[in-house]
């Protein structure tokens, strides 16, 4: 398992794919009990399914409300309904995710049910067919949250398929996840 972040931790903390994979700035801030996120996923669980973490709860994350410049879950939603990019586009374009882009169809939602520290900040892949269809680049940020544990500090609250997207469960789960603004 992956070392947790604490209120020392520094960019020099962080493997060199991890710093590599943010656009500017890395900010270190701690995360309360009960924030919820999200990740896009090849599957509905909080473990990768594959690569070196197979097995693990992912430590790439997004913010589902708005955060810090970031438009959150729900803006993601509108926008991918609004455009000719698909909503699977939009949220790779702006969304954190989990181990490889191959496959992705899920938004998994999960809440903290610790605090937790994470490094913050712009995530430096951000072009692709979401951005050509709205005109420009996505904005979106990602959390780096190492060392979760699926047994008492993170539970998930469910998965949305952007491709079924009249999937019955979809609507029951962003019920169960709140408010998204």
């Amino acid at each position: 398992m992956l070392a947790k972040l604490g209120p020392n931790s520094s960019t020099g903390d962080l493997p060199g794919y991890v710093r590599k994979s943010f656009k500017g700035s890395i900010r270190f801030i701690e995360l309360p009990r009960g924030t919820r996120i999200f990740t896009l996923s090849q599957r509905r669980g909080l473990e990768n399914p594959k690569g070196r973490d197979r097995g693990q709860v992912t430590q790439w994350w997004s913010p589902y409300k708005r955060f810090k410049g970031d438009p959150g879950y729900k803006a993601r939603r509108e926008l991918g309904a609004s455009t000719t990019a698909s909503l699977v586009d939009v949220f790779l374009d702006s969304g954190a995710y989990a181990n490889e882009r191959a496959g992705l169809r899920y938004v998994v939602i999960a809440q903290l049910m610790v605090p937790a520290w994470a490094a913050f900040g712009k995530i430096r892949r951000q072009s692709g067919a979401a951005s050509a269809a709205t005109g420009g680049p996505l904005t979106g940020y990602q959390f780096y949250i190492p060392g979760l544990d699926a047994n008492g500090d993170i539970r998930r609250v469910g998965a949305v398929d952007l491709i079924d997207k009249n999937s019955r469960e979809n609507a029951a789960v962003e019920a169960a996840a709140g408010p998204a603004a």
